[in-house]
């Protein structure tokens, strides 16, 4: 059996969704032949492209899996990302699999006296054959999240076919030792708190930053990640303003972006992992940290809330006052940390990409046996 894997061509970035890709297909080569079909020119607006971007992942392959963002599938004037997706599908002639890294909930909210509401109800249903060729093209569907969970059933998937799927821990982390990869970020006998991934103001590391005058002196917080476009640079530097303004530019270290050869000294350097996120998004930087078997702090969006309730290895905040209360506790309270950590092991046991690996497996030959 074959299968072919679309996904974004991280153009070496290493970004976004180009590790969980990556392993994935390590794993799923164990079960079968796997075709790499990296998507080079996201932004293309040439149908033509996206229709032979389709065909070409269906060419001697027994099912074509999608690894589905938006902005992956093309795009016209910036305000239409994934515009391109009905026409990749249409070259596909095989069974397709997609799994969802982001889902738009496009609710109309139209008041004729409104001239901003007419507009944006325009653009709208100018994005309607997005959703449409998903649900209209898709075999089977697999949501990272309960939100997206519920967006794709409302949106018409027969809920058979849908099946949410926890985020995937990575499959080797290799430990370093604590002290000597401290050293590394010159944070070496502090307690150390570390956000990982690409920086942008949604992720709301501000919040922390906020946090540190009312945290034990001997705190640090690790930024660890950059920066891909001007908005984020932005807030970038809106975090060392505010450094400066709170007087703790000693107890915050920018790592700038961190190639995955250094994943394990960041991980294995921290001590509390923080996910102050703003929205309610996947996040392949929670699977990292689970994989190390971290203590995660977390706002209370329903991506973390899940990992709390279902798995309790996440332990989540409201408000900003909160974070402060939550960590402290977590630092003076040495069962919370020890219990948050055996949970995470117990997660990274069952989820990987081993177990993803072997469900796909089955739900591609179905697929293909039925089709």
């Amino acid at each position: 059996m074959q299968g072919s894997i679309v996904f974004r061509d991280e153009s070496g970035a290493e970004g976004g969704t180009a590790h969980p890709t990556q392993d994935l297909i390590s794993e799923l080569e164990h079960h079968m032949e796997v075709k790499e079909v990296p998507v080079r020119h996201t932004r293309s607006s040439n149908p033509l492209y996206w229709y032979r971007l389709g065909q070409r992942a269906s060419d001697g392959s027994d099912v074509v899996h999608v690894q589905f963002e938006y902005g992956t599938f093309g795009s016209l004037g910036g305000l239409f990302l994934g515009i391109m997706y009905p026409f990749f599908a249409l070259g596909v002639s095989v069974p397709m699999v997609a799994t969802f890294f982001n889902l738009k909930d496009r609710k109309l909210d139209f008041s004729s006296t409104d001239p901003m509401s007419v507009l944006e109800t325009i653009v709208l249903l100018l994005k309607s054959p997005i959703d449409w060729s998903i649900i209209a093209n898709t075999d089977y569907f697999i949501p990272f999240i309960r939100e997206h969970e519920r967006l794709l059933e409302e949106k018409g998937a027969p809920t058979k076919n849908v099946e949410r799927f926890p985020f995937v821990a990575e499959p080797n982390p290799a430990f370093e030792d604590p002290d000597q990869s401290k050293k590394e970020y010159g944070v070496d006998g502090k307690r150390v708190i570390t956000a990982f991934g690409w920086v942008r103001e949604s992720k709301g590391y501000h919040h922390v930053i906020d946090a540190l005058p009312h945290l034990p002196e001997d705190t640090v917080f690790l930024v660890a990640g950059g920066t891909r476009i001007e908005e984020q640079e932005q807030y970038l530097e809106e975090l060392r303003e505010q450094t400066r303004e709170l007087g703790v530019e000693d107890r915050v270290v920018f790592t700038g972006y961190a190639p995955r050869s250094e994943h394990a000294t960041i991980m294995s350097a921290t001590d509390v992992m923080v996910f102050p996120y703003q929205d309610n998004r996947p996040s392949a930087a929670l699977a990292l940290a689970l994989s190390y078997k971290l203590p995660i702090v977390a706002s209370d969006s329903e991506v973390f809330r899940t990992f709390e309730e279902e798995w309790g290895c996440v332990s989540t905040f409201s408000a900003p006052n909160e974070l402060v209360e939550l960590l402290n506790h977590v630092f003076r309270n040495e069962d919370e940390l020890e219990r948050l950590r055996q949970n995470a092991t117990e997660y990274v046991e069952e989820v990987n990409p081993r177990s993803f690996a072997s469900r796909l497996n089955e739900i591609y030959r179905n697929l293909a046996e039925q089709s």
